[in-house]
């Protein structure tokens, strides 16, 4: 092998190293909404590797090619593909609450890191607001069917159909198309 072939090997390795640390980040169309509340047009930048992050800060690209790293206090709301995101409180500090569904029950939300004993664990919290009110409600998934009922009692028949796929497994999918039937039927009685 001469020096040139020796070269390209060293080369090609190389690539393969830095590849996967460039494949991690990506950018999707979407919008962002100012604190102003001027919606801007162009790409939201997200990271594989921490998923989460859509819930603590946005990365934004304008149409112009500007990038810019928003801090959550200057964002009301921002959104890519099929995911919108809304600032909302959570305790003390405010986050950005993933919009899974809207209407007389809006159903919402995050994930964060959690530390248990030295190790970090993703957590997902869900919560749930009636139509006109600024209060949003933590709901266990693990109480999801309870609390539909209180929430559904003028049509409990849309929270009754739902039955999880397995025994204490909850199925994120089927609460938002049950919430989504419920809202559709709510809007049509008015």
């Amino acid at each position: 092998m001469n020096v040139f072939g020796f070269y390209r090997i060293v080369f090609g390795l190389l690539l393969l190293a830095i590849m996967p640390a460039y494949a991690q980040t990506y950018y999707e169309k979407g919008y962002l909404v100012n604190d102003k509340g001027d919606t801007i047009r162009g790409e939201v930048k997200l990271n594989q590797k921490k998923e989460f992050e859509v819930y603590t800060k946005v990365t934004f690209r304008d149409e112009k090619g500007i990038q810019k790293n928003y801090k959550i206090e200057k964002v009301k709301a921002y959104g890519y593909k099929d995911r919108q995101f809304l600032k909302m409180d959570y305790g003390s500090e405010e986050y950005f609450y993933e919009v899974l569904a809207v209407g007389a029950i809006s159903y919402y939300k995050i994930i964060f890191e959690a530390l248990y004993a030295k190790t970090v664990e993703l957590e997902t919290e869900y919560f749930i607001q009636k139509a006109g009110s600024k209060k949003v409600v933590p709901m266990k998934s693990s109480k999801f069917k309870k609390t539909m009922l209180d929430w559904m009692e003028d049509h409990s028949e849309f929270i009754t159909a739902y039955e999880e796929p397995e025994p204490k497994k909850f199925d994120e999918a089927k609460a938002i198309e049950i919430i989504n039937q419920y809202n559709a039927w709510k809007a049509n009685q008015n």
